[in-house]
């Protein structure tokens, strides 16, 4: 499915259900440069915030670049909804991650030499730097966490904090769609992935860092269902 094709289909979704593009009270929406990514074209449309991640994937392939916002996508791809072809999303994500790295990286070197050859220098003249500061980072986990436990009360807030406000969250998005975290729910809970190189089962997410984490063809993986993922651990359906 290409940007167009699927931007096409959210719309008609949005019409089906009678949500109105931009409504806050009909979800988070975010505008979206369409068809043509920002510097290349001044439209834009409103598309649900998932959707959006979604689009500006299909839009980076279109255009041979680097158009959506990493973190925005990463979270996306990491917490779900895992959609039906999440692994194709999460492919474009690395590509194009990765791309945009190698550009940047580019650019530094034509642009900032002497930045690049400063830090070479300083990691040539102090080779324990590294491990220095991987010792600090250790050091202020221990103090913080010392910290945390000396100020329970402190500790006990942040969770209360964290508590009420996701409740609060879950309860405002079942209010607006009653039915969407439980569609959600069940994508996610239900997909159960293999790997065909040494038989892991997983998560789409849990698969995907496992097989990248060994350097494993990302394509040696099949989907199970209920009926056969019974079969694979043994437990009756």
């Amino acid at each position: 499915m290409n940007q167009h094709e699927f931007v096409v289909k959210c719309q008609k979704q949005y019409a089906q259900e009678g949500l109105i593009p931009g409504n806050p009270d009909d979800g988070d929406w975010e505008e979206a440069h369409y068809p043509a990514p920002f510097g290349k074209g001044d439209t834009v449309i409103f598309l649900l915030s998932n959707h959006h991640q979604i689009q500006g994937l299909l839009q980076s392939e279109e255009y041979g670049g680097w158009y959506f916002y990493q973190g925005a996508v990463s979270r996306f791809l990491t917490h779900g909804p895992f959609v039906e072809n999440w692994f194709e999303l999460w492919d474009l994500y690395d590509k194009w991650t990765k791309e945009n790295g190698k550009e940047q990286m580019k650019k530094l070197r034509e642009n900032h030499p002497d930045i690049l050859k400063s830090n070479t220098e300083k990691m040539n003249a102090h080779p324990n730097t590294a491990k220095v500061r991987v010792e600090n980072g250790r050091r202020m986990g221990r103090v913080n966490v010392k910290a945390m436990h000396a100020h329970p009360n402190t500790r006990a807030a942040a969770v209360e904090t964290g508590r009420r406000y996701g409740a609060q969250n879950a309860r405002m998005a079942h209010e607006r769609h009653p039915n969407m975290a439980k569609e959600n729910g069940r994508k996610t809970s239900s997909q159960r992935w293999q790997c065909l190189e040494t038989g892991y089962i997983s998560t789409p997410a849990g698969l995907a860092a496992y097989q990248k984490a060994r350097g494993i063809d990302t394509s040696k993986r099949i989907r199970l269902d209920t009926e056969t993922l019974g079969k694979v651990e043994g437990v009756e359906n």
